[in-house]
Parts: C-alpha cells; sequence; structure tokens
C-alpha cells in the first residue's frame, strides 16, 4: 500500500512537471498581440500600488518566491490571513507574514506549504487558491494532520 502511494505521487509530479513544459512550450510560440499592449499600457497609467517584483500572468503556475523570516523572535506573522485570491496578492501576503515571523516560523510555514502541495492532486494554481482565507497557523496545522494520517 505504502508503495502504491508512493508511486502515485510520483506519477503525479511527473505529469504536473510535463504539464508546466508544455505551457511554457505553447506561451513561448505565441507571438505577441498588439490588443495586450494596448491594455498594459492603460494599467500602467494606474498606479495602484509599488511592485517590488514584476507582475505575474492570471496562468501562472510557479511557486512564490522562497523567503525568510525578518524577526529575531517568534512573532504574530503567522495569525495573519492570507489572500491568495492571485499570484500576486499570495506573494504579497507571504512577503508581510516573512517580515512578521522569525526565520524558524516562516521555515516552518513554507515547509507545511511545500508538503502540502507535494501530495495535493490539484493543479499548481488551484492548491494556492486553496490557501485564501487561512492563516498560517492554519495551514501547519494541516500539514502535521496530514503527516499524522500518513503514519
Amino acid at each position: 500500500m505504502r508503495k502504491l502511494s508512493i508511486m502515485i505521487a510520483m506519477l503525479a509530479l511527473v505529469f504536473a512537471a510535463a504539464c508546466q513544459s508544455n505551457q511554457n512550450a505553447d506561451s513561448a510560440s505565441e507571438p505577441d498581440e498588439p490588443e495586450a499592449t494596448a491594455s498594459t499600457e492603460a494599467e500602467a497609467e494606474e498606479p495602484r500600488f509599488e511592485r517590488r517584483r514584476p507582475p505575474r500572468e492570471p496562468s501562472d503556475n510557479r511557486p512564490p518566491p522562497r523567503m525568510e523570516g525578518g524577526l529575531v523572535d517568534e512573532g504574530p506573522g503567522l495569525t495573519f490571513i492570507i489572500d491568495a485570491t492571485d499570484m500576486d496578492t499570495l506573494e504579497q501576503s507571504l512577503e508581510l507574514i516573512a517580515d512578521e515571523t522569525s526565520q524558524a516560523q516562516y521555515q516552518r510555514l513554507q515547509g507545511s506549504i511545500d508538503m502540502l502541495r507535494f501530495y495535493s492532486l490539484q493543479p499548481t494554481d488551484q492548491f494556492y487558491s486553496s490557501l485564501d482565507g487561512m492563516t498560517g497557523e492554519e495551514i501547519i496545522e494541516r500539514a502535521q494532520e496530514r503527516r499524522q494520517r500518513r503514519r
């Protein structure tokens, strides 16, 4: 039974990697359309907030970048609610949490997200959307429950 579950997990990873490589190949072969330029110019005129990183496309399935906790002692960051309506807001939420947690706290959160993602059968963007409205503590708790069920 354990070998079967490991085999299924490995097949899911291979399938996810194949899907991502197909999406990257498809997007590289499509020419830029002039209509997209017009909408980008309109968005650039409306300064909503300063971006530290370039905006991601809505279909971007890459995980958010890794960060480190910004505090020496434990902070309240794990109690903050994550906004994962899209990858930009998820990234901003994780930056805010990283600023208000210690390095150990943030590593626990990141490890829990990685573990849940590894065992998730959802596509990457849907998985990250499932974190919307949860706190860091809830994500860590969900990962711990998942580990206990596996034993």
